[in-house]
């Protein structure tokens, strides 16, 4: 379930995700829905540029995709943040095996 409305504006159209369900809505219902909302978005300015809404702003996954990965590199698509860690964020696993510490060494033999 979707805490907040999700967005998405291409060539193809203009779908809004809630906990009800996707539907496909209007250039006016998507700035209305935009502005009374907080709405997530993928490339806030890009799906600003499509409604016609320069002042768009809502949850950008891709502005939370730099912050915490900074430096590295993903298509802005869905299908490029999937394969570059958003889906699986988190630390890549250590090579070294754990150490155990000193006196749990002396103590374990």
């Amino acid at each position: 379930m979707l805490p907040y409305p999700a967005l998405h504006a291409s060539h193809g159209g203009i779908w809004l995700a809630t906990a009800a369900g996707t539907r496909t809505i209007g250039r006016g219902e998507a700035i209305r829905v935009a502005a009374d909302t907080p709405v997530i978005l993928l490339n806030a300015p890009l799906i600003g540029q499509r409604l016609g809404y320069a002042e768009l702003s809502g949850l950008d996954l891709l502005e939370l995709f730099a912050f915490v990965h900074p430096a590295r590199f993903a298509v802005p698509t869905p299908g490029g943040l999937g394969p570059a860690r958003l889906m699986g964020a988190g630390p890549k696993p250590s090579r070294r095996p754990p150490r155990r510490p000193v006196a749990r060494r002396h103590v374990m033999g």
